[in-house]
């Protein structure tokens, strides 16, 4: 049986290869993926449209400074990809991931973005959503009736709103 930095590793592989189907064979049926400050995602059938948002935007992780215990491990990464990028950051900064394992399965998840991440994302994601509901409103308003729903399409979507708002701040 591989060891939990081994599974973290072949997660870490997938994820970077946007591996869809592989990244899903390493989550539990019950894995929660906790978002600091959202709304939890349970379930791997509702994190398969999370995990495509995020292939769609080419995101690439790196994960550092392991400290691994039995079922658990720790550890920092940084996170960059297409939103990122358009939103003008080199990439997200989380000083801690914490993953829970059982029987060689990710079981929860929970990455924690540092607050300079977080300050500098909500900055620019105002700049950008002040913009769009100004210039785009029907887009914006396709892209969240009610709330943000992640899929291939929103991110997409997104990324066409964002290079479009990029091409107006030239």
């Amino acid at each position: 049986m591989k060891t939990e930095k081994e599974i973290v590793e072949a997660y870490l592989e997938a994820l970077n290869h946007h591996d869809i189907d592989a990244v899903m064979s390493l989550y539990d049926d019950d894995t929660v993926f906790e978002i600091v400050d959202g709304d939890d995602i349970t379930g791997k059938s509702a994190l398969r449209p999370f995990q495509e948002f995020y292939n769609a935007l080419n995101s690439q992780w790196h994960l550092f400074d392991y400290v691994s215990e039995p079922g658990q491990i720790v550890c920092q990464g940084t996170m960059q990809n297409d939103w990122t990028r358009a939103l003008g950051l080199d990439e997200m900064h989380y000083p801690s991931i914490k993953i829970t394992l059982r029987d060689g399965l990710i079981t929860s998840m929970r990455p924690e973005a540092s607050p300079e991440s977080m300050k500098q994302v909500e900055q620019a994601n105002e700049a950008f959503m002040s913009w769009a509901a100004k210039e785009k409103p029907e887009a914006l308003a396709e892209l969240m009736p009610d709330k943000f729903t992640y899929s291939k399409e929103s991110a997409l979507s997104l990324m066409t709103l964002l290079h479009e708002w990029q091409a107006v701040q030239a």
